[in-house]
């Protein structure tokens, strides 16, 4: 886009005489001039407007079919689809107690955690995994030792329909369900889940379908997500459906479901270069303003759980020197200000690749000290933990991934980061399936399989995360909680419960009752 075709249609905005829509904003139709839609009010004030494109009602939706039952993923251990008998309203499964940010350390139920795992950002999406194959991915993901998953949000037609808000201001139930789903899988094989609200980068509805959907042929830039007040309101409906919702299965609030680690503004937050300093403001400072806005919104909806930006961990406050080829990563070149951005987080993020940020092989590990220990460093002064949110290595990089990640591992440890994700790790995979965006042809050469043809990085991922689960499990003291709320413990174990497959064998369900305790 020109300058002159930026100018003129900027100039357009701030007029408030943008193209004319009909939209359905949370309900109500807001036909006009988006400009004239002010900031909080649609989120407080009207009722959202939900919509089911998936061919049946919620009793057709989770009853298991035949398709489902000869589903190649069904042979798990549970030999029942548990998840399609929604248990008593109330019932959190196996995780008890929210995650808290006390210090520069993460705690659960007053005792120090941190976590490893991998991006899931495919799990919500019913076009990659049925239901069926999303428990036996979970199975496996615990089974690897899989604390944290990371899910990303999903957006307009950006994936085969139904997306979880396919239009301004209308929400797929459907979509919505299956991210119930997600968290009801998660919470049975103690997995916690990161959820994304927004993405800089184009796939499952990126910020620029996002501007382009309000504004269509304009070729507005994508940051006039950030700026826009249409946009901006549109965004925060969105986040209050998720955030307000009650879960179809369980029956119980996002708000007070602690499977949920934490609500994540977006997904590698950037602006194009030099676009601040184009408009005689300092760097990164156009999404710290919105960061800034966001955050006090996502809070006003949830006490409860943490929030993490998503943003890599560049910052803007290092002037570049002449020649030097890694100043990008803290002269606000990319429009980040880490820092200005991190006051409003719990809880600290980066993200490293080094082979993306065109490191050779016999240089990444410039990125300890001056990189990864330097934003512990920072992220510690400021009284904040510090999580390692992404880190990943294209196939061919190196031989293996394996030292890689032995390196990355083992600075996480002694650094004292409060966990890690990997990307990204896929379960099992099966020979003629089409795996899309999260599988072997993602595109980027990122991801690899626990098992299968291609395994290059698991054996040190499930090493890293095993152990780093067995320590917080140690610290975990014996619990009599049953896993539904309507009979205690005792009753449980007079029934013989306690040697059902299931829930009752795990650590953390009815321990004392079931003879787990010792005297």
């Amino acid at each position: 886009m020109t300058r002159l075709t930026s100018v003129v249609a900027f100039i357009l905005l701030s007029l408030h005489v943008s193209v004319h829509l009909d939209v359905y904003a949370f309900g109500v139709a807001q036909s006009g001039i988006h400009g004239e839609v002010k900031c909080g009010e649609l989120a407080s004030s009207i009722t959202p407007r939900t919509i089911d494109r998936s061919g049946g009602d919620i009793a057709t939706r989770n009853s298991p079919t035949t398709t489902q039952r000869n589903d190649p993923f069904s042979d798990d251990d549970d030999g029942e689809f548990a998840y399609y008998k929604p248990p008593t309203p109330g019932n959190v499964y196996k995780n008890t107690g929210f995650v808290k940010a006390e210090g520069t350390r993460l705690t659960l139920n007053g005792l120090p955690y941190e976590f490893g795992g991998t991006n899931a950002f495919y799990a919500a999406l019913d076009y990659i995994m049925s239901e069926a194959e999303l428990k036996y991915m979970m199975r496996e993901q615990a089974r690897a030792g899989t604390s944290v998953i990371r899910v990303f949000s999903s957006f307009f037609d950006s994936v085969p329909p139904p997306s979880m808000m396919p239009e301004y201001g209308v929400f797929s139930e459907s979509a919505l369900r299956r991210l119930d789903l997600v968290l009801v899988e998660a919470a049975k094989r103690n997995i916690r889940v990161i959820i994304v609200l927004s993405n800089y980068w184009n796939f499952l509805g990126g910020m620029q379908k996002f501007v382009d959907v309000a504004y269509p042929s304009m070729g507005l830039p994508l940051e006039t997500f950030y700026i826009d007040p249409y946009i901006r309101d549109q965004w925060k409906g969105f986040v209050s459906v998720v955030l307000g919702r009650r879960n179809s299965i369980t029956g119980v609030a996002y708000r007070d479901d602690p499977t949920i680690f934490s609500y994540e503004l977006a997904n590698e937050p950037r602006t194009s270069k030099g676009w601040d300093k184009a408009r005689g403001r300092l760097p990164g400072a156009t999404i710290c303003d919105w960061v800034a806005e966001m955050s006090a919104f996502v809070r006003s909806q949830d006490g409860n759980h943490l929030l993490t930006i998503g943003d890599e961990g560049m910052r803007a406050d290092v002037p570049a020197r002449p020649g030097d080829s890694r100043a990008w990563i803290n002269d606000g070149t990319e429009g980040v200000d880490w820092l200005c951005n991190l006051q409003y987080a719990d809880v600290a993020t980066v993200h490293l690749y080094p082979d993306a940020w065109a490191f050779s092989p016999a240089e990444y590990q410039w990125l300890g000290p001056n990189y990864l220990q330097d934003r512990r460093d920072l992220a510690w002064a400021r009284g904040k933990p510090i999580i390692l949110e992404e880190y990943g290595m294209r196939r061919g990089w190196m031989d293996s991934r394996e030292a890689y990640f032995g390196w990355v591992q083992s600075l996480v440890s002694s650094l004292g980061f409060a966990g890690s994700l990997v990307w990204a790790a896929a379960h099992e995979p099966r020979e003629g399936y089409d795996y899309g965006y999260h599988g072997y042809n993602d595109g980027q050469g990122y991801v690899f399989g626990l098992s299968g043809a291609d395994t290059d990085g698991a054996a040190s991922v499930v090493r890293f995360n095993r152990a780093v689960k067995s320590r917080i499990d140690a610290e975990v003291p014996c619990l009599d909680v049953p896993p539904d709320g309507q009979w205690g413990c005792k009753q449980q174990s007079e029934w013989g419960k306690c040697v059902e497959r299931g829930g009752f064998m795990e650590a953390g369900v009815c321990d004392w009752s079931c003879g787990r305790c010792g005297t």
